[in-house]
């Protein structure tokens, strides 16, 4: 495997990671949006879209949990989380830091980065489904309060 080939796949990981992110910062300012209206639907959700925005991976997973606390995707989100912070510094080192240190296997990390990459990539097909579903109750809640 080539430095190209560790490169590219560092890049589809950390680009999974960062859908995720964007995906559950989406999916809080729905939700904290269906809650003003229904307060009796998600958990109150009481971070500015600009504070969701700074809000590093942990955080939105904690926020997550705390307005959909049993769903399934947080396991696996906790679970992502460090991954991607060694996906993040491992690639840094081996691709940008000239020497490094020879026991660092590059074919190790590899196959690390992929099940990293799989594993952001299934939790933003996930995340996606939340994003969805509180974007459309948001609509109906709109609508219904418009007509009523």
């Amino acid at each position: 495997m080539t430095h190209a080939q560790y490169l590219h796949q560092a890049q589809f990981a950390l680009f999974g990671c960062q859908m995720v992110e964007e995906s559950l910062k989406s999916f809080l300012m729905y939700a904290r949006e269906v809650h003003k209206i229904s307060s009796s639907e998600y958990a109150e959700v009481s971070k500015s879209d600009e504070e969701l925005d700074e809000t590093p991976l942990g955080g939105l997973i904690r926020l997550v949990k705390k307005v959909v606390p049993a769903h399934p995707l947080i396991d696996r989100l906790e679970k992502l989380r460090p991954d991607r912070n060694h996906c993040a510094h491992r690639a840094l080192v081996l691709c940008f830091i000239g020497e490094v240190s020879s026991d660092i296997s590059r074919s190790e990390e590899y196959q690390r980065l992929c099940a990293i990459g799989e594993l952001a990539w299934s939790c933003f097909e996930e995340a996606k489904f939340l994003l969805s579903a509180a974007e459309s109750r948001l609509g109906e809640l709109r609508q219904s309060s418009s007509q009523g």
